[in-house]
């Protein structure tokens, strides 16, 4: 099982998010892995992958595989502000699932995968230890198909 399309996957997830316009002009953090010891008030990280595989074709060794990329889209605020924090992640998951959608037409994931889609977008918050500021954040989970 040592070919896998997700290497490529993920390459690709990434620079179709650090190439959207709406990411970069908001000045995102977008990381391959976890951000930097002083992450900026808002990120999207790709934090790991889960995968299976299923013979697809006997005889010729095709598989299906299909994987979940986790990206971490977190959202800082000072104060208490919650409800902003938890909206503006939820908008940057927006940005995404667009990106992906518009991606779709010329082949997903630049043509890594056969399918992409948004399967789940959770709420998590937090407050900082010390009370100054509140995270939203959205493990978000990318499934993927492919065969190899």
């Amino acid at each position: 099982m040592g070919k896998s399309a997700i290497p490529t996957a993920v390459a690709n997830l990434v620079a179709l998010i650090q190439a959207d316009p709406t990411i970069t002009n908001d000045n995102v953090q977008v990381t391959y892995g976890p951000p930097a010891a002083r992450p900026e008030d808002e990120f999207i990280a790709v934090m790991g992958v889960q995968e299976s595989q299923v013979a697809a074709a006997l005889g010729r060794l095709r598989r299906d595989e299909t994987f979940t990329i986790i990206l971490a889209i977190s959202v800082v605020r000072g104060g208490l502000d919650y409800q902003n924090a938890a909206e503006r992640a939820y908008q940057l998951a927006g940005v995404i699932e667009d990106l992906l959608v518009a991606n779709a037409q010329n082949g997903t994931l630049n043509g890594a995968v056969r399918v992409v889609e948004i399967a789940a977008l959770p709420l998590e918050l937090n407050t900082k230890q010390d009370g100054s500021a509140v995270e939203a954040r959205i493990p978000a989970q990318v499934r993927c198909t492919a065969r190899i």
